[in-house]
């Protein structure tokens, strides 16, 4: 019996120019084999920088697809269309949002996907199909800062407010941060989520703003990277000392140096 077929995009290789990598093609329909297995017909997939990183191969050693052809996508949301016989939290027909497993963010840009059951939960009916897709693992990494690192009445500031991450983290440090500042250059989007002040890091420095000169931060979340970001927190008054419990993390640190050595040594926080 031929097995039956569903449409999905296929990546042909690594590279960076998507419209020459992508194509719609056809694949079998996968089955639920296996206990813990879902099978979801695919509503929405959020497309994230984790996509574009296995995309362009530099990930290659530890998010690299097995071959090529490959299908993309990672973080998904839809309906629940099969389960394995000894499910008994999700059904069929439930709505509900995935993250990729551990193999990597590939194979949610189809119109099914076969995904674990630990890595999905129920879709709130409030929000969109489009919008729950973005959940999983932007969302989820935002609480896990704030439960991690936020402390009362703490002065937060974000670098990168308006990424994935940051426009969640936004909304979850309000309620418990003083005041909250972030860099970007989309002011509104930003100050709509929450930030009481948005520095365009085009015009502005943040480590030379008086008001955050005057009264440092508590808290730095680095959602943006690089070495320079670092290298102001630790030499501008704008951000308390580690003995002062100052505090800088990061999600996107291009080495481990910072931990290793200048994290270590001033005693803050870790990346």
């Amino acid at each position: 019996m031929a097995s039956e077929m569903m449409a999905c995009m296929h990546v042909s290789g690594y590279g960076d120019q998507v419209e020459q990598l992508l194509t719609a093609s056809q694949e079998p329909k996968p089955q639920v084999t296996k206990r813990g297995q879902l099978l979801v017909r695919v509503r929405a997939v959020a497309l994230a920088p984790g996509d574009v990183r296995v995309m362009s191969g530099k990930t290659s050693l530890v998010q690299g697809p097995p071959s090529f052809p490959y299908v993309p996508g990672g973080d998904l949301s839809g309906v629940v269309c099969a389960v394995h016989e000894s499910e008994k939290k999700f059904k069929v027909g439930d709505e509900v949002v995935c993250m990729f497993d551990t193999v990597g963010p590939r194979g949610a840009l189809a119109e099914y996907k076969l995904v674990q059951a630990t890595h999905a939960a129920l879709k709130p009916s409030s929000i969109s199909f489009e919008d729950a897709s973005a959940l999983p693992s932007s969302a989820l990494s935002a609480m896990l800062l704030c439960e991690k690192y936020l402390r009362p009445n703490d002065r937060v500031l974000v670098l990168n407010g308006s990424g994935g991450v940051g426009v969640h983290l936004l909304q979850m440090l309000k309620p418990k941060a003083s005041f909250v500042a972030a860099t970007s250059t989309q002011r509104e989007l930003v100050e709509a989520q929450g930030a009481d002040q948005v520095v365009d890091y085009r015009s502005q420095n943040w480590w030379e703003v008086p008001e955050f000169l005057a009264t440092p931060f508590d808290l730095v979340i680095d959602l943006w990277g690089t070495r320079p970001a670092w290298d102001h927190a630790v030499a501008s008054p704008a951000v308390k000392a580690g003995r002062e419990g100052g505090r800088y993390v990061t999600m996107v640190g291009d080495t481990p140096y910072m931990v290793r050595l200048h994290g270590l040594r001033l005693g803050w926080v870790d990346s």
